[in-house]
């Protein structure tokens, strides 16, 4: 449909004697029907739905078979109710019908009766005659006779409506469905430029998934944002999946193709993705972890220093507080560590191998306060230095790049390593209090590894209304 035929009808709107049903019926709705591919031969007026109660506005006959009700309303002032929905969708379900649209001359609404929802998820997609912005012209494609029931990409705006309903039911995270819904969207958009109609979802595969990412960053190419990092690429694979898991786990689907795919496999070959330090460590396996720290076993100390970088990957300890760590702050009874006046629990197996090197493999001079003590000059008996931490924690970084990266230059340091913590902690659902108080970063900057977005799409508002606290003034 072309904005010329558009431009047509709406000024023709604007110049209708009335806004009565009929009118509307008759001067809008019919040639607006016939746009969208509905000839004409197909209308059925007045046609009857249960037998001497209801009839139907407009009904599409195609091959002596209903495909499409009508259901339409005075225009003027008058808007669109929750009632006009469910009147339609009585119908379409007397008649055994999929498909209906509900409209008062100006605002249009595609419903879907086989939707599992609330009525206002049924109200799949929406159209305004007097608006002319580019995203209302553009939801006008899904109206058409071919969109829903020859290519079908109508289908698409039906799963995303029905995938909102169970996200909601899941979490009722408004922010966090925003976020969900523009990459679903993007990737439907993207569906329908590559096939040109439907592909019903369980025949996608993860080759389509790559190259939607490969077009998602070509085109990121030409917006303010470039989209290559790992991390964003892989919230947008974990915003697709979660489609899939709700489908299979509400029976819309047999099988999740993602399921046995992991984030790695699945950009495996897109080329152009930018590989920061802290995106490998991320997404590091814990058997590419066990090697790091097996690769000390070569080193002199080898025992101090797998536990100088098991520190920093425990509870993301910086050098400083590694270097003054004192025996007294070590409780093996609790299997807990004591800095900056902090309590961090340990495992068992973690605390035995701090015990045994106290015991059995550091200096025994119990003149010595420090768990990592300096054996050098003037300097022994006092902290390690903290050129030695660096070295400890940065010595195979060489190594590392040798064998894991091939792209970027990969520093594994105590920053690094705290970076990589704050992530996954969040990531396990540690809440931002415990995230500063284990790994001691600053508040204001928690915001350079977890998004306002991500905390927002993760936290559930439990304490309003009774906890404001001006509640009793609310109350009044």
């Amino acid at each position: 449909m072309n904005t010329e035929n558009i431009n047509y009808l709406r000024k023709k709107y604007s110049q209708l004697p009335d806004y009565k049903e009929e009118t509307i019926k008759v001067r809008i709705v019919k040639p607006f029907l016939e746009m969208l591919g509905f000839i004409e031969d197909w209308h059925r007026y007045e046609h009857p739905v249960i037998k001497n109660k209801s009839i139907t506005d407009i009904t599409i006959l195609k091959d002596n078979r209903i495909i499409l009700i009508v259901e339409i309303k005075k225009g003027g002032d008058y808007l669109l109710r929750k009632g006009d929905t469910q009147q339609l969708l009585t119908y379409l379900m007397t008649k055994n019908v999929e498909w209906g649209i509900v409209t008062n001359g100006y605002e249009f609404i595609v419903v879907n009766r086989k939707i599992n929802g609330e009525l206002e998820d049924q109200e799949i997609v929406k159209f305004n005659l007097l608006d002319d912005t580019e995203n209302n012209m553009e939801s006008l494609k899904y109206f058409l006779y071919k969109s829903i029931f020859s290519s079908q990409i109508t289908n698409y705006k039906k799963h995303l409506a029905q995938f909102n309903y169970y996200k909601r039911k899941e979490s009722n995270n408004l922010h966090s469905l925003f976020i969900y819904n523009s990459t679903i969207s993007q990737y439907f958009d993207f569906l329908i430029d590559k096939f040109g109609n439907y592909r019903a979802l369980g025949y996608l595969s993860k080759e389509d998934f790559k190259e939607f990412i490969i077009h998602d960053i070509n085109e990121s190419k030409n917006r303010v944002r470039n989209i290559n990092s790992k991390v964003t690429i892989f919230n947008k694979y974990r915003h697709i999946t979660k489609l899939y898991e709700l489908f299979v786990k509400h029976e819309h689907l047999t099988h999740n193709p993602f399921r046995f795919i992991t984030e790695e496999e699945m950009i495996e070959g897109i080329k152009g993705l930018s590989l920061e330090s802290e995106d490998f460590l991320e997404h590091a396996s814990i058997e590419t972890l066990k090697e790091l720290i097996t690769l000390y076993n070569n080193s002199r100390d080898s025992e101090r220093n797998k536990l100088i970088f098991s520190l920093c990957l425990y509870a993301g300890l910086g050098r400083d507080e590694i270097r003054n760590l004192k025996l007294k702050d070590l409780d093996f009874d609790n299997m807990a560590l004591h800095v900056n006046n902090v309590i961090i629990p340990i495992p068992s197996t973690f605390a035995f191998k701090l015990k045994n090197y106290v015991e059995n493999i550091r200096d025994k001079n119990t003149k010595v306060e420090y768990l990592f003590d300096s054996n050098y000059g003037n300097y022994a008996g006092g902290p390690v230095s903290q050129s030695t931490i660096n070295s400890v924690i940065n010595r195979n970084t060489r190594i590392i790049n040798n064998k894991f990266s091939q792209n970027k230059k990969i520093k594994v340091n105590p920053e690094n390593l705290r970076k990589l913590l704050v992530r996954k902690f969040f990531e396990a659902g540690f809440s931002i209090e415990e995230i500063i108080t284990i790994t001691g970063i600053e508040l204001n900057r928690i915001v350079e590894h977890i998004s306002t977005d991500e905390i927002k799409e993760r936290t559930l508002i439990k304490s309003l209304p009774n906890k404001h606290p001006y509640f009793k003034l609310f109350e009044e």
